[in-house]
């Protein structure tokens, strides 16, 4: 069964339901308490005043990164296709590289506010400006429907609402609060959720994967070995070819390594972030830090994944849902009952919330405020 529709319908949305008011109340009054000074407001509003340090700038990059795609799809690939998961998982990284040597500290150089600052360096400000703006809301908005949607779909049936409509006012509801808390905070209130949301799902996901390494005797050896035998595929689990194939085409392949070498780097709500430091040597820092903790995050998303393989079943986890969403959760389930699983939930709720956040900023200041 459904661990979501388990949870709703044991009692278990009430305290799901009481820790997303509790996240909501507290980024509001963060978001009153972080509210413009006075002192220059379009700067502080954008970009903070450019005095964030290297390592929260960096936390904040992470956690606006960081969607819920990568905390339950990822791990979910990943119990579902094995090694192939594991390599479309892992290679996203290679495009923190690009933003940290390549882009990092000249787009700071250049850029004011927008991308469209940068490029109207080097061409006619105003198309520069118009073709970037237009992108950037474009790609902002591709990015907040799925969050919300997601969101939506996550909240009703938490707490029990069944149907579409239901769905439609949650999303309703998750996109008002999150233009009301942009607006009263700007990029000082976003910060400092991204920054929280960072910490909750770092920690939650190091959580997750201490509870699967205790239950092969901490041996990882084991977990492949689980793994590929409740995998259904057995050895060929830990192997090229469950999902890219022969059949893959050439144009497929390459479009997905230009996503990968060049995805983080085109992310407007992460080159955004590249503002908020005084100087480009800072941004690079910034970047720096927001690289490694996607990689310290990225690996227990890899081990997430296998020990849900391992312990739930990959035959029951499409069972339960084609795409995998759902793996983390019922892994969650599984190690800890409806307690790891609200936990969980909730950690969803925050990131979800942090990236829609960074979202309706970025997309703010894309028509250049």
């Amino acid at each position: 069964m459904n661990p979501i529709l388990a949870l709703s319908g044991s009692g278990g949305a009430f305290p799901v339901l009481t820790v997303f008011v509790l996240c909501v109340v507290c980024t509001l009054l963060l978001s009153i308490g972080a509210a413009s000074s006075g002192e220059d407001e379009l700067s502080e509003f954008y970009l903070g005043q450019r005095r964030l340090s290297s390592f929260v700038n960096g936390l904040a990059i992470f956690g606006s990164y960081m969607s819920a795609a990568g905390m339950l799809g990822n791990p979910g690939l990943i119990a579902l296709t094995g090694y192939d998961g594991i390599a479309y998982v892992l290679a996203p990284m290679v495009a923190w590289s690009v933003l940290v040597l390549l882009v990092a500290e000249p787009f700071h150089s250049t850029s004011r506010f927008t991308i469209g600052d940068s490029l109207a360096l080097r061409l006619h400000a105003r198309p520069a400006h118009l073709a970037a703006g237009f992108t950037s809301v474009v790609v902002c908005l591709l990015y907040l429907t799925a969050q919300l949607v997601g969101a939506g779909a996550l909240a009703a049936t938490v707490l029990g609402m069944d149907g579409p409509g239901a769905q439609r006012i949650v999303v309703a509801g998750l996109g008002f609060l999150m233009v009301l808390y942009v607006f009263i905070g700007g990029m000082r209130a976003a910060t400092l959720v991204q920054s929280v949301k960072a910490i909750v799902l770092l920690g939650a996901g190091l959580f997750v994967v201490l509870a699967v390494l205790s239950e092969f005797g901490w041996s990882p050896a084991d977990l492949l070995d689980a793994a590929a035998r409740h995998s259904g595929f057995g050895d060929a689990f830990l192997e090229p070819g469950i999902r890219f194939d022969d059949r893959t085409s050439k144009i497929d392949s390459l479009s997905l390594q230009l996503a990968f070498v060049l995805g983080a780097a085109g992310l407007p709500h992460v080159l955004m972030r590249i503002g908020t430091v005084s100087s480009g040597r800072r941004a690079r820092k910034s970047a720096a830090w927001a690289a490694c903790l996607v990689i310290f995050f990225t690996l227990t998303e890899v081990l997430t994944g296998l020990g849900a393989a391992a312990l739930v079943g990959s035959k029951a986890i499409a069972a339960d849902t084609p795409s995998g969403n759902t793996a983390v959760l019922l892994l969650a389930e599984h190690l800890g009952g409806s307690f790891l699983l609200t936990m969980v939930s909730c950690v969803a709720f925050v990131t979800i919330v942090a990236v829609v956040a960074a979202l309706t900023l970025t997309a703010a200041a894309s028509p250049g405020p």
